[in-house]
């Protein structure tokens, strides 16, 4: 039951402080009203057309929508900036032709990191963890994977696969060597009204993350 405590205390503390809380404030605007303030708000980054430019220390990244290409459909929004203890970061989300996805744009050196969902920093800003959760369509694993920050490029550390109809979702740092989420499957019918949660936890014991154990 502590485990259980901690992790609602966490869980509230963290989404009203953090990025990831902010980034959830425009949940119901549209893409392009929500990049349409960050473009003025984010030195940096600009729009001319279909091209979103992002300017780094390591030259301009550019993502091009391509809106009349069928299965090769992508259309590109600036989402986020978010701000790890390393530095500043641009988060994309990108449509393609079967579901979402988000791109990490570390602004220092210019690398581009294809995630699953927000990525959600670690305290001390050397991880972060992402999660993809898709019990329904089937386009994507359901996953959760953590990254570390390894000679100023996020590389990833350690991934774990669901096999059977389960994945992970809300993650939340307890600290840097910690992490809690919800394990999510159905119960008895595969309905979206049939979803239960359970709390798992991961922790970095031993020089290595241990595989996600259920919250006594």
């Amino acid at each position: 039951m502590k485990y259980v405590w901690i992790t609602f205390v966490v869980l509230v503390s963290a989404f009203a402080a953090c990025e990831v809380w902010a980034i959830q404030q425009f949940a119901d605007l549209p893409d392009a009203v929500v990049e349409e303030f960050l473009l003025r708000k984010v030195e940096g980054a600009t729009r001319e057309g279909k091209t979103l430019k992002l300017q780094t220390d390591g030259g301009i990244i550019t993502f091009v929508d391509r809106i009349h290409a069928e299965e090769g459909y992508a259309k590109y929004f600036l989402v986020g900036h978010l701000t790890p203890a390393h530095g500043y970061c641009y988060l994309i989300r990108t449509f393609g032709y079967e579901g979402k996805r988000y791109v990490l744009v570390n602004q220092k050196t210019g690398q581009t990191i294809d995630l699953y969902n927000i990525p959600i920093f670690s305290p001390d800003g050397k991880r972060f963890v992402d999660v993809s959760l898709d019990l329904d369509a089937g386009y994507h694993p359901n996953l959760i994977g953590i990254y570390k920050l390894e000679d100023n490029e996020y590389i990833i550390e350690w991934k774990h696969n669901y096999q059977e109809l389960k994945g992970p979702a809300n993650p939340v740092w307890l600290d840097n060597s910690a992490i809690v989420f919800f394990e999510v499957t159905f119960d008895k019918v595969p309905t979206v009204s049939n979803l239960k949660k359970k709390p798992f936890i991961i922790e970095w014991e031993n020089n290595k993350w241990n595989i996600p154990r259920p919250l006594k």
